[in-house]
């Protein structure tokens, strides 16, 4: 006596290489989109060194003329290797600029961080994609985003704004 099977059993065997097919195309589909791989990859501390001796001359060279400014400090956001030897890496810089006082000017002074002085002290923010050379030890700019520019003196810090809006930073070329 034959026994019979039920629809589902009997569909089993014809759906089998249809799921196969679907978890394959789900492999392909993820591997093809790159979010397997990370984004960032660590630079080698070389070129950390190097975006951060080259980082605060130039941000030095971006001081309007009749102001003084000081880097408060480099934050690397990321880095990726490029070719062999350079790296692509973004970075915020943290400067104090201070304008300077006419000669005889008396009613403000340059460390005032009030920013309704004549010479206010001005925290300026700047998020910056080089191109690292580790072989030559040298720094391309890439573009640059002024991040913030508000008054007063205000630490650098680890923020998760500035490395965010670092990220989200587009530039062109």
């Amino acid at each position: 006596m034959s026994e019979s099977r039920s629809l589902l059993w009997r569909l089993v065997p014809w759906l089998f290489p249809f799921a196969l097919i679907l978890v394959g195309l789900v492999f392909v589909a993820s591997s093809l989109s790159g979010t397997d791989h990370p984004q960032d990859v660590g630079a080698p501390p070389n070129v950390s060194d190097i975006t951060v001796a080259n980082a605060a001359p130039w941000a030095l060279r971006q001081v309007l003329p009749g102001s003084t400014s000081s880097v408060l400090g480099v934050l690397l956001v990321s880095s990726s290797a490029t070719t062999a030897t350079t790296y692509s890496v973004r970075a915020v810089i943290g400067r104090v600029d201070s304008p300077v006082p006419a000669p005889g000017d008396t009613s403000g002074t340059v460390a005032s961080a009030d920013p309704n002085s004549v010479a206010p002290v001005r925290t300026v923010v700047t998020c910056v994609r080089w191109i690292v050379d580790v072989s030559t030890g040298t720094i391309a700019e890439h573009g640059a985003s002024q991040l913030s520019n508000e008054p007063g003196r205000h630490a650098l810090g680890a923020d998760d704004g500035l490395v965010s809006a670092c990220r989200a930073a587009t530039f062109a070329g």
